[in-house]
C-alpha cells in the first residue's frame, strides 16, 4: 500500500467535499424545500407552518453553537460523519409519516409529528456546519481559500440556479 503524502490527501479531501456539497444541494433542493408543501397538504395548521419556517431561522445558529463547541471534545471528521448518517436516517420517520397519511392512519398527530421530525432534522444538519467550515479551512491553503470557498459555492448553488435561469430564458 502506498503511502500519500499530506498534500495529495489534502487533495483528496477537497475532491470529496466539492462532490460531497453537490449531493447535499441536489438532497436539498428534493428534500428540505418540499417539506412544506408536504404539511400543508397533511392540513398542517398557518401556525405550525409559521413554526416550520421559523425553526430553520432559529434552532439552526443555536445548534451551530452547540456543533463548534463539540469540536472540543471529538475530531471533525467524527462530527461530520454523523451528522450526515443521522440527517440521512431521519428521513426514514418522514417517510413513514407520508405512507401514514396515505393510508389515512393516525393523521390527526402527523401535523405535530412532522414539526417534531423537522426540528431534529434541522439541529441535526446544522451541528455539523461550523465543524466542517473548520474542517475544510484546515484542508485548503490559506492563500486559496477564498478562491476555493467560491467554488464549492458555486458548484452547490448551480444545480438550484440552473433550472431558474432556464426557466427564465424559455
Amino acid at each position: 500500500m502506498v503511502k500519500k503524502n499530506k498534500r495529495e490527501l489534502r487533495h483528496q479531501g477537497r475532491q470529496y467535499s466539492i462532490k460531497e456539497g453537490i449531493f447535499a444541494s441536489i438532497k436539498s433542493s428534493f428534500g428540505d424545500y418540499y417539506t412544506s408543501p408536504f404539511a400543508i397538504a397533511t392540513k398542517m395548521s398557518n401556525p405550525f407552518i409559521m413554526m416550520m419556517s421559523a425553526i430553520t431561522g432559529i434552532l439552526g445558529p443555536l445548534t451551530q453553537t452547540f456543533g463548534s463547541r463539540l469540536m472540543e471534545k471529538y475530531s471533525r471528521k467524527k462530527i461530520v460523519v454523523k451528522a450526515v448518517f443521522l440527517e440521512a436516517l431521519i428521513w426514514l420517520p418522514m417517510i413513514t409519516l407520508a405512507i401514514l397519511f396515505y393510508k389515512n392512519i393516525f393523521t390527526e398527530i402527523i401535523p405535530l409529528s412532522i414539526l417534531l421530525i423537522f426540528s431534529i432534522y434541522i439541529i441535526i444538519g446544522n451541528i455539523a456546519i461550523p465543524v466542517w467550515f473548520s474542517w475544510m479551512g484546515d484542508l485548503v491553503d490559506e492563500k486559496y481559500r477564498g478562491q476555493w470557498f467560491s467554488l464549492h459555492l458555486y458548484l452547490l448553488l448551480s444545480p438550484k440556479l440552473n433550472p431558474v435561469l432556464l426557466s427564465y430564458l424559455l
